[in-house]
């Protein structure tokens, strides 16, 4: 069974994020259970992987993530 993360101001993340960039539910991550996760971008302000917005895209738990102009974690911290 993969677990789901929704990550945002109103998130279930593992972080508090208080910045007022980051929207109440700014992405998805969904642990595939292999290894890998899909994040998939949920705000009009857009989620940052290796310096490209992206729609959806799977990657590993050392990826860092942007989420509006300044926030950046790990899948790993959030998680």
């Amino acid at each position: 069974m993969s677990k789901e993360v929704i990550v945002g101001r109103q998130g279930t993340q593992s972080i508090t994020i208080q910045t007022d960039t980051v929207s109440r539910h700014h992405c998805k991550i969904t642990d595939n259970g292999d290894g890998r996760y899909t994040v998939e971008n949920l705000s009009p302000v857009g989620t940052i992987v290796n310096g490209h917005k992206i729609v959806h895209t799977t990657v590993t738990a050392d990826t860092v993530l942007q989420l509006g102009p300044v926030f950046r974690a790990t899948v790993a911290e959030l998680m």
